[in-house]
């Protein structure tokens, strides 16, 4: 137990009451808490004057008047992650957590407030710090949530919004409405965005009742009511062509998928890559020389290879793509392009290629496997050295899709099938 009366773990396992998720977040910002000496606490406060979370474990008290004071400066927290990741969900947790306790600030805006006592939560997107932060502020970083973690924050949102309508949340509670709620119209599918849904077609529902009117609440009539919201916006394609394969790419909206499309024709050795910045640019151009390092493997002439004119398009999510993790997907991409010969579009591929044909480790392989898992991918095709990364999340972030290792082009392209087993 700490000085000041709070217990680390028992606060983040009070958290993990409100929200069961961002394990190792939740035990970073217990710690923040803990360790601020934010009471001055004396006696043994009476259960009547506690609130409502009286049986809270992670408050204790020391002999001396009944009172319970915080004279501690403000205690600022940066949550910081992509859009979705429920930062606010995490925000009203510690709320709860501490109601009647500490007070807690939720800061979504850039504009300076005053705050006397308690704690400043303040939440951001990646890569942007709020201009009024306090200097030495401390960040607590948010990942993005798998789609089983989504889907089980949706239904405690449904229980909670429901009520709030008048509503019976049992009626909400359907697999077809929590995928228009998950998925609806919007491409990275946030809780933001399954919240406004609710909302909307919780209203509806209420004003229907109001006016007797019988409706089934169904998926046709939610269809109805979000219009182009019902059905998600571009979905990923089941079959791919050879020369195409998927890689992860991250962004402040978290990870999404990108496509790596390879196509050659005979000409003067030029390469061309579009949709893509300067640092996948030089991956490709090493994805290049590495194909005509494998010319044995791929049954092609060095002189061949060296005449193709590639051109290498990197398609989705919006804006240029770039980082050295694309040179590995590039790989793959122009060798089944030269094999003629798909890769399995449920697959993904992340790494950066050296000359040497060594897979290198990448940065952000935990937001790139949510990004596969959340679109239901098969597997996820890794650096050997990045498995470790993906160690810490939680057992209810990881579904179906198997995360998978390789330290070499050659070897990865084999277990493939796209290059003979010839050395």
């Amino acid at each position: 137990m700490r000085a000041d009366g709070i217990v680390t773990e028992d606060l983040a396992a009070a958290l993990g009451e409100f929200h069961p998720f961002h394990a190792s977040a939740r035990e970073e910002i217990a710690d923040l808490v803990a360790s601020r000496q934010i009471f001055c606490l004396r006696g043994t406060v009476p259960s009547e004057s506690r609130g409502e979370n009286s049986a809270s474990p992670f408050l204790a008290y020391v002999s001396g008047p009944d009172e319970v004071v915080d004279d501690a400066p403000v205690q600022h927290i940066l949550l910081h992650g992509p859009a979705g990741s429920g930062k606010r969900n995490l925000v009203g947790a510690l709320q709860a957590c501490l109601k009647g306790r500490i007070d807690v600030h939720l800061r979504e805006t850039d504009e300076p407030a005053d705050f006397r006592n308690g704690i400043v939560v303040w939440i951001a997107r990646d890569g942007v710090i709020p201009r009024h932060l306090p200097p030495r502020t401390p960040k607590v970083r948010i990942r993005s949530l798998s789609s089983a973690e989504k889907r089980r924050l949706v239904a405690l949102m449904i229980d909670t919004v429901c009520p709030m309508y008048g509503l019976d949340s049992t009626e909400f509670h359907r697999d077809d409405l929590m995928e228009v709620l998950l998925h609806g119209g919007a491409s990275e599918a946030g809780v933001l965005g399954a919240t406004r849904r609710l909302h909307k077609l919780c209203r509806r529902r209420a004003r229907l009742r109001s006016e007797s009117a019988s409706r089934e609440v169904d998926l046709a009539w939610a269809a109805g009511v979000l219009g182009p919201e019902a059905h998600p916006q571009d979905p990923m394609p089941q079959r791919l062509p050879p020369g195409c394969v998927f890689a992860p790419v991250v962004s402040s909206l978290g990870g999404a998928l990108a496509q790596v499309e390879a196509f050659a024709n005979p000409g003067k050795g030029r390469l061309t890559v579009t949709g893509a910045g300067p640092q996948a640019e030089l991956s490709v151009r090493v994805a290049r020389s590495r194909c005509l390092a494998m010319a044995g493997q791929l049954g092609r002439s060095v002189d061949a290879l060296r005449d193709l004119d590639w051109h290498i398009h990197v398609a989705g999510p919006e804006g240029p793509k770039d980082g050295v993790s694309l040179g590995w997907p590039a790989v793959v991409a122009m060798v089944s392009h030269l094999a003629g010969t798909a890769v399995d579009a449920r697959f993904a591929f992340t790494g950066e290629i050296a000359l040497s044909g060594e897979i290198r480790s990448v940065g952000m392989v935990e937001e790139k496997f949510l990004a596969c898992e959340r679109e239901s991918f098969k597997r996820f095709w890794i650096p050997s050295a990045n498995l470790d990364d993906l160690s810490e999340l939680d057992p209810l972030a990881l579904g179906e899709c198997e995360p998978f290792s390789v330290t070499n082009d050659l070897d990865g392209l084999r277990r493939l099938g796209l290059v003979s087993s010839r050395v």
